[in-house]
């Protein structure tokens, strides 16, 4: 964490400056995203309880953080260079990308809370339905 932190700093301060994206700091953080996904996925793999991953919450959390993260490291390695060349028409297409797979992870996300379901809280042990 201290080293992301060190290496977000050094990107703000000396290597892209206030005045960009730091893109390289976003492609750092997928990365160590996707990192910890696929070190889930070794872990649910060689638990070796694969009764139904769809139906598993965490899992489809990950899966959909996973899509979420590679679609969208790429294209913002880019955004600075579109708006260097001043192309507006790029900066659109990548926000639009980036608006679809927030869309995409935001209805995932909520079928992972659905499949979670109500959590009983004590008051609910003496409220007369």
């Amino acid at each position: 964490m201290a080293a992301y932190v060190a290496f977000a700093l050094t990107d703000s301060l000396y290597l892209e400056g206030f005045d960009k994206l730091n893109s390289y700091t976003n492609a750092v953080e997928s990365f160590l995203c996707i990192s910890f996904i696929f070190l889930y996925f070794e872990y649910f793999l060689l638990k070796g309880k694969l009764n139904s991953p769809t139906r598993n919450p965490v899992f489809i959390t990950n899966c959909a953080i996973l899509i979420y993260m590679t679609s969208t490291v790429g294209i913002y390695l880019f955004l600075n260079n579109f708006i260097a060349q001043n192309d507006a028409d790029a900066v659109y297409r990548i926000y639009f990308i980036n608006l679809v797979m927030l869309l995409f992870l935001s209805i995932t996300l909520a079928r992972a809370f659905w499949l979670v379901g109500p959590v009983a809280t004590p008051a609910d042990r003496y409220c007369i339905s």
